[in-house]
């Protein structure tokens, strides 16, 4: 069904809020998973942490016998999102939300909302603290 799975990460704990979902659906799958950790170059912030936290976090899958990579892109959050899902084959993407309210914060500006308007991919969103 899904051999591929794309599990974006911001660097976020809220992020992270999406893993144990994914280290169950890839188990009973035998799906495969994917770490994007994407740097947008318009925004300062700690690239070195997210790039570290990728890894981290597919070694934690692969400790758990689940096949993983870790990848690094540059460019805007959704497309880069959208571009890798294409290059790798994946046919899920699956993210957390922020779970911001209001029209401008949570619509305007989530990544998870423009990447669910514009892939052709089925895309699983999680908002960790209210599962």
């Amino acid at each position: 069904m899904f051999e591929k799975i794309l599990v974006p990460l911001d660097g976020s704990v809220v992020s992270e809020g999406i893993l144990p979902f994914i280290a169950q659906l890839a188990k009973g799958l035998k799906s495969s998973v994917v770490i994007l950790s994407v740097c947008s170059p318009t925004k300062s912030g700690p690239a070195g942490l997210m790039i570290r936290g990728g890894l981290d976090k597919s070694d934690a899958l692969i400790a758990e016998e689940i096949a993983a990579e870790a990848l690094v892109a540059v460019g805007d959050p959704a497309s880069e999102i959208r571009r890798v899902a294409q290059d790798e084959g994946c046919d899920l993407i699956a993210m957390s939300t922020h779970g911001r309210s209001g029209f401008r914060k949570g619509i305007l500006h989530s990544v998870t909302y423009l990447v669910m308007l514009s892939s052709c991919l089925p895309t699983l969103v999680v908002a960790p603290g209210r599962v």
